[in-house]
């Protein structure tokens, strides 16, 4: 018989009406109550093999179960959670062999699901110049702001006029925090470039938006094309200023040579890459992230499979198939999505952008004066379309689908449908497959969430587009860029669980920042408030985080709560998430990161 069904009868007993206050059955309680607990301890013993790993006390737990309960102390072993409750349930587990930990107070949230983020690009300019040079990208460039971008540029400019022979500099300025590459853009012209490199030409890219150049390259540029064929850029004084437009784009490739790599063999450039991933994904565990979400080609997807068998995984990765053809999609077996281990496991297709970015070329239905530069890329009858077309009709998951504009996002509807209907499946099976959407930029409108529901989209949003949502109103009309930026609240209120994500290296240290941001829709660098009315509470922007990104992972039963069976990814932190301040939630630092039962980071 279990334990507590016994202690119901002691207490029956041992506690009746006439007999509660008399002092002559408090002692009985005293002693049977230490008895009861540790049955309780033997009980959870018996169905774990053994003492707990692992046990958490005297704090705030945070379980983000159905009920949202809070509750004092977690037990642990083998990876997953065995019992949660207040320290008295608990406490009585540890054993001679257990760890275990006093909370003091402090918080414990499940692990932060990031459902879209790119750490195996970053790793290559963040952490393999350290851990794997021969595979870092010393092109790559990020800072917070213009003139940390110039310094870095400047470094890295002068040892590769030391080491390089190339004809061309080439670098790529990475977005940064708050857009920081669109800043550089506006900000810096080619006398700014020459003053870096004054005879070495010198071509800058910054992220989301058009490329620099300066004086030496526009020179060199101008030998072959017209100022009007480069879509220049003038000054008031009708003089160049080093800025290129679209359409100069496809013209550079035959003027500036490819960016040379090192050429490693496969197994050693596995290796690195590897090396390189592992540090970066270290990384993020210190910022909460236990589990994260991306497209991975197979060069990729081998370095992690790497450190997977290795047992090396710091954090969990789901992951779409990208660059998939045709060819592929005919010759795959379907019903894999879910497929792999507990730390590395494929979500679907990648169904790749379905247009630009917020900052330049998102297709939307809005008028506009930069209309001519929209972007949609998910067009009937491109080769992109006929791909991600026939891998629905076959019964694929579309694991994530870039869409910015609120026009893609129709375009993705009509892919689904079409294909869905060409297959012949019922309304309900195409709901089973949650064909995933990023982003939220601007989408989904009123009657894309009502249409969502009726697919069973599963959104990933990011409070990113909040902060960011100034650029796009640069260019099209601001009431509507409030009204459809990221309107998680609308989406949730009509059934819709929008996952959460980062996109941006510089996400991983704001993590809390964008929680918070879905609570204030306050842009912090301009103090602009974005449509209050489509702000969350903090619980559903928690859930967000966790529990809906294990829906978008396709773990919902095994990760994004604290509860008992599921793999025991959690976090501890400075500052109690549900009760300070919304303005204070992005100050949050972890402290403590658990994945699966293991110690992964803790603060110095």
């Amino acid at each position: 018989m279990r334990p507590t069904i016994i202690f119901e009868g002691i207490l029956r007993g041992v506690v009746s009406i006439s007999g509660w206050n008399s002092r002559r059955h408090a002692w009985r309680l005293a002693v049977l109550i230490p008895v009861f607990l540790l049955a309780i301890g033997e009980e959870v013993r018996s169905q774990t093999g053994g003492d707990p790993d692992l046990v958490l006390h005297s704090g705030k737990i945070v379980t983000v179960d159905d009920a949202f309960r809070v509750v004092e102390a977690v037990a642990i072993s083998e990876g997953r959670v065995t019992a949660l409750g207040p320290n008295q349930d608990v406490l009585p587990l540890i054993g001679p062999t257990t760890r275990a930990i006093d909370l003091e107070g402090r918080t414990v949230l499940p692990g932060i699901i990031d459902t879209h983020t790119h750490l195996m690009d970053y790793a290559l300019y963040h952490t393999a110049p350290d851990v794997a040079p021969e595979v870092a990208n010393l092109n790559e460039i990020e800072g917070p702001d213009v003139p940390e971008i110039l310094a870095e540029l400047q470094k890295r400019i002068q040892s590769a006029l030391r080491t390089e022979e190339q004809p061309w500099l080439v670098y790529t300025i990475r977005p940064g925090r708050f857009d920081s590459s669109v800043k550089f853009r506006e900000q810096v012209d080619r006398r700014d470039l020459d003053r870096l490199a004054p005879d070495r030409p010198l071509l800058v890219v910054p992220a989301n938006t058009d490329v620099l150049v300066n004086s030496a390259g526009l020179e060199a540029l101008k030998e072959k094309f017209p100022l009007q064929a480069l879509d220049a850029e003038l000054d008031s004084r009708g003089e160049p200023t080093g800025r290129l437009g679209e359409r100069a784009l496809p013209l550079l490739s035959q003027v500036v040579p490819p960016v040379a790599h090192v050429s490693l063999p496969l197994a050693r450039r596995t290796e690195l890459l590897a090396r390189a991933y592992k540090k970066e994904l270290e990384e993020w565990a210190g910022y909460g992230v236990t589990t994260w979400a991306s497209k991975l080609d197979s060069t990729q997807h081998a370095a992690f499979a790497l450190l997977d068998r290795q047992g090396e995984m710091p954090i969990r990765l789901a992951y779409h198939l990208q660059n998939i053809t045709i060819a592929a999609v005919e010759t795959m077996p379907a019903n894999v999505e879910g497929t792999g281990s507990p730390h590395l496991w494929m979500t679907g297709i990648y169904g790749s952008s379905a247009d630009r970015n917020m900052a330049r070329g998102m297709c939307t239905t809005l008028p506009s004066p930069v209309k001519h530069l929209e972007k949609c890329l998910l067009m009937p009858g491109s080769e992109h379309w006929n791909t991600i077309y026939e891998a629905v009709r076959r019964g694929f998951r579309i694991g994530g689908f870039h869409a910015h504009g609120d026009l893609a996002v129709d375009h993705i509807f009509m892919l689904i449908e079409q294909a869905s209907e060409a297959a012949g499946m019922t309304i309900e099976q195409v709901r089973q497959k949650k064909h995933a959407i990023d982003h939220c930029a601007l989408n989904p409108r009123p009657d894309q969430i009502v249409k969502g529901v009726h697919l069973g989209i599963v959104w990933t949003c990011t409070a990113k587009y909040i902060i960011r949502a100034d650029i796009a109103a640069k260019n099209y009309d601001p009431e509507s860029i409030a009204r459809w930026t990221v309107p998680v609240k609308s989406m949730i209120e009509a059934g819709l669980r929008p996952a959460f994500h980062t996109d941006g290296h510089d996400g991983g240290p704001m993590v809390f920042l964008y929680l918070q941001t879905m609570l204030t829709r306050k842009d912090e660098e301009s103090g602009r408030v974005w449509n209050l009315l489509e702000a969350i509470d903090r619980k559903d922007a928690l859930r967000s985080a966790t529990r809906w990104g294990a829906e978008y992972t396709l773990r919902e039963d095994e990760i994004g709560s604290i509860e008992a069976g599921k793999w025991a990814d959690m976090i501890v932190i400075d500052r109690d998430y549900l009760s300070i301040p919304a303005e204070e939630i992005g100050r949050i630092r972890v402290l403590m990161t658990i994945v699966g039962g293991k110690i992964v980071y803790q603060r110095p």
